[in-house]
């Protein structure tokens, strides 16, 4: 065996003994399992489905809004023992179900743990999905070109349900969200709109969806195209400490047009209405953007990317983002256009899942950042 390849095993092993945990090594060979038959390279694909095991996701936070920090996400995948298609090798054709914890910190001794389900039932005719957290956040909100660093404790609570239309590639759902928030905020300064002292908000709201989805895979598509339009609205009558909306609307569109190539957009839009707290606001959202930066009334963040499978299965990442905030809050600026952009690698982790994982290096004017990922690198 030449060196490149022992070099290559060894990482792979050290791959494969994160992923199982200590119970691999009991095995004659630590690998055995973690090798696709139908290419010879290492593959989880098994271990996931048939041997019920967990993926763990590493988290490695950049994010300027809270600061440097790190945690991981715990997946355990459902398989599906009616799915012909696993039994024969072959990709899914239908997304698997998925339990997942997480649990992060950083240095700014903001942190989060929760936890949730994805549910996929019927042949793809209904999805589930809950979630539920508590955590502390130490965040910079900015008003202008100042930041001001307030926080919040609590807990949130999400539950979605969607049924799919006839045979159709659109789904009808709703989707209810609560918060729960406590919070001593003293600006300095007068901020119209805004809450400026100690408060506890209970934010409890509803959205019915609209969602067209023919993408071929829920992790890293290739093709097909997902659009959703969800308006949120928070109520007092549903437990809500203030009636306010949140319009938000999402399209993603994947297109291999090569063998090795495949392209991809995404377009998120967002617009507040009245009554709308300031920890609430849209913001423009990218990889490379601060997170809390760019805040106002309505903002709207697009990226392009492109994905090129350069050998067996690693891929190499590029993106380009461009991202837009508005509105009519005096004390925030009246526009900004951001840009943002970046690259990074995928390796095919999963080939029956369709599950690529990987990092990204990322950078607008204000920030540079990278990210562990699991898919595209969008939500």
């Amino acid at each position: 065996m030449g060196s490149a390849s022992r070099l290559r095993r060894i990482a792979w092993l050290s791959v494969a003994l994160i992923i199982a945990g200590p119970g691999v090594g009991a095995a004659s060979d630590p690998l055995e399992g973690f090798i696709d038959p139908s290419d010879g390279q290492f593959d989880v694909s098994d271990y996931l489905l048939n041997k019920r095991g967990f993926l763990l996701n590493p988290i490695v936070i950049t994010e300027p809004a809270i600061g440097y920090g790190g945690g991981a996400t715990l997946l355990f995948f459902h398989g599906d023992e009616d799915d012909s298609a696993r039994e024969e090798g072959e990709p899914l054709g239908l997304p698997p179900s998925i339990s997942f914890a997480l649990g992060a910190g950083t240095e700014t001794k903001s942190w989060l743990a929760g936890g949730g389900h994805f549910g996929s039932f019927r042949e793809d005719s209904i999805r589930y999905l809950g979630a539920a957290g508590y955590g502390s956040f130490n965040i910079d909100f900015y008003v202008g070109s100042r930041d001001i660093g307030y926080g919040l404790d609590g807990f949130f609570v999400l539950q979605e349900l969607q049924f799919r239309v006839a045979e159709s590639d659109f789904f009808l759902g709703g989707r209810y969200v609560f918060s729960r928030l406590e919070s001593e905020i003293d600006f300095g300064i007068s901020v119209p709109d805004f809450i400026p002292t100690e408060f506890d908000f209970d934010s409890s709201g509803f959205a019915p969806i609209v969602r067209y989805d023919s993408r071929n895979n829920i992790f890293t598509p290739s093709d097909g195209l997902e659009v959703e339009l969800s308006p949120l609205i928070y109520r007092e009558e549903l437990g809500s400490d203030r009636s306010y909306e949140i319009v938000s609307a999402k399209t993603r569109i994947y297109r291999q047009v090569h063998e090795r190539v495949v392209l991809a957009a995404r377009v998120d839009a967002e617009l507040s209405f009245d009554g709308t707290p300031f920890f609430a606001l849209p913001a423009i959202s990218a990889r490379g953007v601060p997170a809390t930066r760019y805040q106002n009334e309505y903002a709207v963040s697009s990226e392009f990317q492109g994905r090129w499978r350069v050998w067996e299965r690693w891929s190499l990442i590029g993106f380009v983002g461009l991202g837009w905030s508005g509105g009519d809050i005096d004390a925030l600026e009246s526009s900004e256009f951001v840009p943002s952009g970046g690259g990074g690698f995928r390796y095919l982790l999963a080939r029956l899942l369709g599950l690529h994982m990987g990092m990204d290096f990322a950078g607008s004017e204000d920030e540079f950042v990278f990210y562990f990922q699991i898919g595209t690198g969008w939500q």
